[in-house]
């Protein structure tokens, strides 16, 4: 019985792996579902999408064209769906997505829901102040009110790490860019190269301070469905390639 169990099983695994290409091939479409506005790795300028993470997108999708182009003529498109952080892994899990990418950071609680690949990005979280507030440092935030974007891993980070603050979600960083400035909130957690980016770019945001001080890193990975295999394998392929040809 055992040899029958084994291979009823690896039938069913088969099965599901397919499942993903199945949709792209049945729909002619590359669902990416994303969080929009998380510049400079990936936002929107008009109708494109454009950033790293972008670009590591458009790697992505031809090889899954190239994948089922060996078996199809058919033309396949791809499509960024801007969801909200917290619908991403029951949409991928629900089918409504391919793959999804952008600052998508790796946490347990995910990891029940998706199958993450290799990590491409490590994510320095820093603090972010108003220098009016000089006193303000990441050793002492109890009883602060910090700014996060709500359903990221950060968020997560920072209510695990920070007990004693009072952590107050928003949409973008910018959205916390903003509430700092007006002082509504003490302090912003969030990626160094977008906090950066944020603060050279938004006007009025140039007088606010990034602390040199890591708190702490998120690695950050393509997610894809939790029994889609072959999937997987394509992503961490091109990951490599863009790792080692320092894409």
């Amino acid at each position: 019985l055992l040899p029958v169990l084994i291979g009823m099983l690896l039938l069913a695994a088969c099965g599901e792996t397919s499942a993903t290409l199945s949709n792209i091939r049945k729909n002619r479409l590359i669902a990416i579902g994303s969080a929009p506005f998380e510049a400079p790795l990936l936002y929107q300028i008009g109708q494109d999408w454009v950033g790293a993470d972008a670009q590591l997108g458009e790697l992505i999708n031809e090889s899954i064209r190239k994948s089922l182009q060996e078996e199809t003529t058919l033309d396949i498109d791809a499509a960024w769906i801007g969801l909200p952080y917290g619908d991403l892994a029951h949409k991928l899990e629900n089918g409504e997505v391919s793959y999804v990418l952008g600052v998508y950071g790796i946490t347990e609680e995910r990891k029940e829901l998706v199958a993450f690949s290799e990590p491409y990005y490590t994510s320095e979280l820093v603090l972010i102040i108003n220098p009016i507030n000089s006193d303000i440092r990441a050793d002492d935030l109890a009883g602060l009110t910090i700014g996060v974007r709500e359903g990221t891993a950060i968020e997560q980070f920072v209510k695990a790490k920070f007990t004693s603050s009072q952590v107050t979600p928003v949409t973008t960083l910018d959205d916390a860019i903003l509430a700092l400035r007006r002082g509504t909130i003490s302090a912003v957690i969030d990626d160094r190269y977008m906090s950066a980016y944020s603060l050279d770019t938004m006007p009025g945001a140039s007088a606010l301070e990034v602390l040199p001080n890591t708190l702490g890193t998120i690695e950050i990975a393509v997610a894809v469905h939790k029994n889609a295999t072959q999937m997987l394998e394509m992503v961490n392929t091109i990951i490599t390639r863009v790792k080692k040809e320092n894409l």
